[in-house]
């Protein structure tokens, strides 16, 4: 299955000695909405305009990661670069570049709204071809988030290695040090970190640190991509093949969203009879996040819906 959409952005640089210090910058405008693939009959996959802490995702900076526009020196390098740019040449998007990903279980439903991890499609819209359940479905995160900590795992374990630490020590320092990397600081944390220094010498960890300094310049242990493990698990119904980007003189996107989520655009609420925000579930204190229609459509959009009659 594919799916596409034209969105315009632009962007627009103040500077010079008469403007005030705060209102210097790059000022950026979206117009257009979300990517809707159906990736199996009445079963859509969209990827959103914006709506990770991660702005280098949102749709401003799509062009960033897909056309290396960080190498220039300066905003208007940045553009003349992107401007010499074929037009309607495909160019892959990096998946650190990757918009956020939802779905709904059932189209009709907004409560049945959630995220899709990019790398592991199967575990929103099921396969029967998994014999197994896949180390970072265990733990209940996505696979990036897995094998980030996973990396981070052997790395400790190789920091033990090349100390000479075994036994108790060893378990202690890699324990220790996973709370100390991941910035935790609840009481429990700082409890069982008390524990853990119980259980080593002064002079271990020394030889710990000695060898942490030591490695600091090589590269993370690398660990298998979620298709290699999902296909020792018995292989992957669906799967991203490519995300790519390209400029072109197309007009913008419009009504597709609005085609398969109808439902929307009829929920009213607030003094300014406005669309709601839905809740997205994660794995937050509250257990949910805001998902806002502005995340679907550009502001543009969303002001039209909302200034129609009811």
């Amino acid at each position: 299955m594919r799916g596409s959409a034209v969105t315009r952005v632009t962007k627009t640089e103040t500077s010079g000695s008469l403007v005030l210090m705060e209102a210097r910058g790059v000022q950026s405008k979206v117009e257009g909405e979300a990517v809707v693939v159906e990736v199996a009959p009445g079963k859509f996959l969209f990827a959103l305009l914006s709506g990770t802490n991660e702005e280098k995702r949102d749709a401003t900076h799509w062009v960033y990661p897909a056309y290396q526009l960080g190498e220039a020196s300066s905003f208007g390098g940045e553009m003349m670069k992107l401007q010499s740019q074929p037009h309607d040449t495909p160019v892959p998007l990096p998946p650190e570049g990757w918009p956020m990903l939802v779905t709904f279980d059932d189209i009709t439903k907004p409560e049945s709204v959630r995220e899709v991890d990019p790398d592991d499609l199967d575990a929103t819209f099921g396969c029967a071809k998994t014999t197994h359940v896949l180390p970072w479905r265990k733990e209940g995160v996505k696979y990036r988030e897995w094998a980030d900590s996973e990396r981070s795992r052997l790395w400790r374990e190789k920091i033990a290695e090349r100390a000479g630490l075994t036994g108790p020590a060893a378990k202690a320092l890699i324990e220790l040090y996973e709370i100390v990397d991941a910035h935790r600081y609840l009481p429990a944390d700082k409890a069982r970190g008390i524990e853990l220094r119980k259980l080593f010498s002064a002079d271990e960890e020394e030889r710990w640190d000695a060898a942490r300094r030591s490695m600091l310049r090589e590269d993370l242990p690398t660990v298998p991509t979620s298709e290699t493990l999902a296909e020792m698990a018995g292989g992957q119904c669906y799967r991203i093949m490519a995300v790519t980007l390209e400029i072109t003189e197309e007009v913008v996107t419009e009504g597709r969203v609005e085609g398969v989520l109808g439902w929307w655009p009829q929920m009213r609420e607030g003094p300014r009879n406005g669309m709601p925000s839905l809740k997205l579930p994660n794995q937050s204190p509250r257990g949910w996040d805001h998902l806002d229609p502005l995340q679907f459509w550009s502001l543009d959009r969303v002001l039209e819906i909302n200034g129609r009659s009811e």
